[in-house]
């Protein structure tokens, strides 16, 4: 059974990384990162909605639409002209 800190480990680096092993030994369980599947833009993103909601003390609903709007450009305008698709 997860708690909800392992959730959000599980989510954050699934996110973050495109491809995941998992190790179970010694009443463990290990989520490997393959580190060159690195989804840079989230973590970019995540960085920065960490920043501001944590340094900047920007509220929660602010810093999600922002976050939102930039996952969108990147998605739907940088990726498709970087790859010419």
């Amino acid at each position: 059974m997860r708690t909800p800190g392992t959730a959000t480990v599980w989510f954050a680096v699934h996110v973050a990384f495109a491809s995941v092993t998992e190790w179970r030994g010694f009443g463990v369980r290990l989520l490997l990162p393959d580190l060159p599947s690195a989804n840079l833009a989230s973590m970019a993103i995540a960085l920065g909605a960490f920043i501001a909601m944590f340094k900047l003390k920007w509220n929660m609903i602010l810093t999600l639409g922002i976050a939102a709007a930039v996952g969108s450009v990147h998605t739907f305008v940088i990726l498709p002209w970087l790859t010419g698709v």
